[in-house]
């Protein structure tokens, strides 16, 4: 990260992630493109210089935003994995509450998962990561004898 990236101090750390969350709001809904460093130092009521305290660039700022709801999402779902040794009878509570962390993660973060699944270039690559993590999970929990393959 350089020299950028952390200014020291509560303000400092207050006037990153206030960017952070400008800058995520103005990209989910203008994308990348139509997205201007200075509308969002402006809404944040501070300098351009100031936005490259903390950034490189506009593309370092989507980039951290996209990095951030890549490893949130990815460590829901890597942690949803029912485990072996679990009780068979709490595998559906167990599931339901996974799935109630990801959706609450979706719901509390609309700007950061619109970016992640639908604004960014890798977001087709977020969706097949996303997907195979889940097949993965799904298939470590049949080996485990929490499901089984019924074929019709």
């Amino acid at each position: 990260m350089g020299q950028r990236g952390r200014k020291k101090g509560a303000n400092g750390e207050r006037s990153r992630s206030l960017l952070l969350a400008i800058a995520a709001d103005e990209f989910a809904h203008k994308g990348f493109s139509d997205t201007k460093i200075s509308t969002i130092v402006k809404r944040a009521n501070l300098s351009q210089p100031t936005f490259y305290l903390y950034f490189e660039s506009k593309e370092s700022v989507f980039q951290e935003l996209i990095q951030l709801f890549r490893s949130k999402l990815f460590d829901l779902t890597k942690s949803s994995r029912l485990e072996p040794g679990i009780d068979l009878t709490s595998v559906p509570e167990r599931i339901s509450q996974v799935l109630a962390a990801i959706f609450h993660f979706f719901k509390e973060n609309p700007n950061l998962t619109r970016i992640g699944l639908f604004v960014g270039e890798e977001a087709e690559d977020i969706k097949k990561q996303l997907s195979k993590q889940i097949m993965d999970n799904l298939i470590s929990e049949q080996e485990n004898g929490y499901f089984h393959l019924v074929l019709t």
